[in-house]
């Protein structure tokens, strides 16, 4: 047993990011030190020209580096295979997943094609719809395992983990007024894979209208909510306000008092580029553990391709 000036926290800062399309998640996933992304949804040429010459690792899922087509059924073997590597590379400083929406559909795709044959020789997934098959009611378990798994997977990395999530809005069936908005992945885990997260934020933009030299003239403001609603299930365990402007020169403040990354000096993601090092994980821990030899990154600064 151990008191409390001994406890250390290996895990770290863990970041779920929901919000609607467009409102800027991937850009913030930009501003952490040296990130490698998962592109997953294949958006994040719109964030490299937010932010053009920053160093980013990259890996796509859905085609390989020859830019052949990953087929469906192997697209979560891949993510599993190519985020172990970034886990263990000492380059990356953070762990982007862009999105855990589009995750849950590869791992989806796994689980059904990786179904054993039954009694009368049927496929034990004999649930069909639109000649696609559909998930069963057994199947959701091995989900949640698997899923939590990999969250966990990227946690004990002990590196900066960010995962952007797509939103639903949950409405009445009556009246259609929106009850609240959630995670848009399957399955009643979105209703509690957000305490897998030191942080859970949401991303907001805000429209304002002014008449300038006579014409309308519309500005937009980018915000980030940290904090819970009647609507949203947010939280944080930082000493942030309940809505501000992302700025990582801020944020790394707040961050200085987590153990896992306490070396991290309060500078701009540029200047951090060769100065953040994450340890490398102790022999015998959970990344260690896990199976060898991946794929390496891609370039630094590379830029996305189709």
């Amino acid at each position: 047993m151990k008191d409390s000036s001994e406890y250390k926290d290996n895990m770290g800062f863990a970041l779920l990011l929901q919000g609607p399309p467009k409102t800027g998640k991937s850009s913030i996933c930009m501003s952490f030190p040296d990130p490698w992304f998962a592109d997953c949804d294949g958006n994040l040429a719109s964030a490299v020209r937010q932010v053009p010459g920053r160093n980013f690792y990259v890996d796509t899922i859905d085609v390989d580096d020859d830019g052949n087509e990953i087929p469906e059924k192997d697209r979560w073997t891949r993510l599993v295979t190519i985020s172990k590597a970034a886990a263990l590379d000492p380059r990356p400083a953070t762990l982007c997943i862009d999105s855990l929406s589009k995750v849950a559909v590869y791992l989806v795709d796994h689980i059904l094609a990786s179904q054993t044959m039954g009694k009368d020789n049927k496929e034990a997934s004999d649930f069909i719809v639109g000649g696609e098959k559909m998930m069963t009611m057994r199947m959701w378990g091995p989900f949640k395992v698997l899923l939590s798994r990999y969250i966990f997977m990227l946690r004990a990395s002990g590196k900066y983990v960010v995962v952007t999530c797509h939103e639903e809005a949950v409405k009445d069936k009556d009246t259609g007024s929106v009850l609240a908005y959630r995670p848009l992945i399957p399955s009643s885990l979105k209703e509690h894979i957000g305490a897998m997260f030191t942080d859970v934020w949401r991303t907001e933009v805000e429209s304002q209208y002014n008449i300038v030299r006579g014409a309308a003239e519309t500005t937009y403001s980018y915000k980030v909510r940290c904090r819970p609603t009647n609507l949203l299930a947010l939280g944080t365990s930082l000493k942030l306000p309940a809505t501000f402007s992302f700025s990582w020169d801020e944020l790394s403040k707040h961050l200085l008092n987590l153990g896992a990354q306490s070396k991290l000096q309060t500078t701009s993601p540029a200047q951090t580029a060769t100065s953040v090092a994450p340890s490398k994980p102790t022999v015998g821990s959970t990344v260690e553990k896990l199976t060898a030899p991946a794929p390496g990154l891609t370039k630094p600064g590379s830029s996305v391709t189709r």
